[in-house]
């Protein structure tokens, strides 16, 4: 690791360090983006903070704090108090708290990316667990960026380019790609935070559901069935989780739209089934400290995107983010996972059709069979519901993962193929997206065709 100290950028042969914005049709900077930066270490003054509740509803989470609820952990009582306080986007871009270790860093940087393939892997399926949230599902609706396969496609491209530039180069170097990206970022955050708070409750409220537009979800039923048959337990009656979370929530109190409590269970998505299952995505040669170095490499790219220490996912030892992410999966996702709606379903069925566009090989039912596979949740249903190819496709998965990535070799590989398919989805002539965008009418005709048998 000596020599890695002195590097700025994670040196690799793939390229990784060139899958930047600059020239794609996909990606085009806003205007004054430049000054977003951040580079004299100061806040983004030019951005307002979120806005906060000034309603005199109590809000949700000071709702459920009277619970009866007396086995929660120190750590769940702290996570959710983080639902009525706000992202932190005034914190420098640049800040160098006490507690960072840069050579952890530039081991975590290193860890990611010579996993970068399985990494990518599990942030994906992390999203299914995500929109089981509901603070998680609803801004992602609102913006309405990602509920078509085309739209999820830009998305969620934009995003793996991004954090990708957080593994590839230095976030605390001025001028860099992981710092640039980690600025848009924080914007784009503050300006969904700002506009959900600042709008009247009935009004987001109208926005935050797909009622009444079309939408896929052939195996939602199904899906239910097998989730209440695998036996999860239901959340206990007045559980303040599912008050906080369930998509079946009747909110009562004003809600902070992007708080910290969303933002760090977002954390968990980027770092959660790898820090508690490695072997399951490809990372079999791994050690303790290659997963402690990743896990704080999480914690300070969660500073500089704005949780603070309180609610922040990493902070403390690898063993005990591995305690709290099982306490998460145990006592709030699986659930969750009970009450999976339409909604869900299809916002996942368009990321998985998005992403297939640059990363082929993967559907939805292949997708979350995989991930029910790792949480050891049975799903006779959906296994039922493949055909012979997703079936095949399934078992391939798991050869590639849980033996063929054994060697190193085969890692390489995999990851020498996901960056030149990014590198080709980021440098897409507007001809291929106009293609891509006229799919999408093809995917709403066969919603329709569904919906008329």
């Amino acid at each position: 690791m000596a020599e890695a100290d002195e590097d700025k950028t994670i040196d690799d042969s793939d390229g990784w360090e060139e899958l930047g914005y600059e020239n794609s049709h996909l990606i085009r900077r806003r205007d004054g983006d430049e000054d977003l930066s951040g580079c004299l270490g100061g806040p983004l003054s030019s951005l307002p903070p979120p806005i906060t509740s000034t309603s005199n509803d109590t809000g949700s989470a000071q709702k459920v704090a009277k619970s009866d609820c007396p086995d929660l952990t120190e750590w769940l009582r702290i996570l959710l108090e983080g639902a009525d306080v706000p992202l932190d986007t005034n914190a420098p871009i640049n800040s160098f708290p006490g507690w960072l270790d840069m050579e952890k860093v530039r081991r975590g940087r290193r860890f990611a990316m010579e996993n970068v393939f399985g990494l990518v892997y599990a942030e994906m399926l992390s999203l299914a667990i995500l929109f089981s949230l509901r603070g998680s599902l609803e801004p992602l609706i609102y913006t309405g960026k990602s509920s078509t396969p085309f739209t999820s496609y830009q998305r969620y491209l934009r995003t793996v380019l991004r954090v990708c530039s957080w593994y590839s180069s230095d976030p605390w170097e001025c001028g860099s790609e992981a710092q640039r990206q980690l600025s848009e970022v924080r914007a784009l955050h503050s300006a969904v935070s700002r506009k959900m708070n600042g709008s009247p409750g009935q009004e987001v409220a109208t926005k935050v559901t797909l009622k009444g537009q079309m939408i896929r979800c052939p195996l939602t039923q199904e899906l239910k069935r097998d989730f209440e048959d695998s036996g999860i337990p239901k959340a206990p009656e007045g559980c303040p989780f599912a008050e906080v979370s369930s998509l079946s929530r009747k909110t009562e109190g004003k809600v902070v739209y992007v708080n910290q409590m969303d933002m760090s269970i977002t954390q968990f998505g980027f770092m959660g089934l790898v820090v508690m299952f490695p072997r399951k995505f490809g990372m079999h040669d791994c050690t303790e400290e290659d997963l402690d170095s990743f896990v704080h490499l999480w914690r300070a790219l969660g500073k500089l995107l704005g949780i603070e220490d309180r609610y922040n996912f990493c902070s403390g030892t690898l063993e005990e983010t591995r305690v709290r992410c099982s306490e998460l999966i145990e006592r709030w996702v699986k659930p969750n996972l009970l009450e999976v709606n339409e909604e869900w379903e299809h916002m996942y069925r368009c990321l998985v059709a998005g992403i297939r566009y640059y990363v082929p090989g993967n559907t939805f039912a292949v997708s979350l069979s995989y991930l029910c596979d790792v949480l050891q949740i049975p799903m006779p249903r959906l296994y039922a519901a493949m055909g012979w190819r997703e079936r095949l496709l399934f078992l391939v998965h798991k050869l590639i993962f849980r033996v063929f990535m054994r060697f190193s070799g085969v890692r390489r590989y995999y990851n020498k193929m996901l960056s030149f398919a990014l590198k080709k989805a980021r440098n897409a002539s507007p001809e291929y997206l106009q293609k891509l965008q006229e799919n999408d009418y093809l995917y709403m005709t066969a919603v329709l065709n569904a919906m008329w048998k």
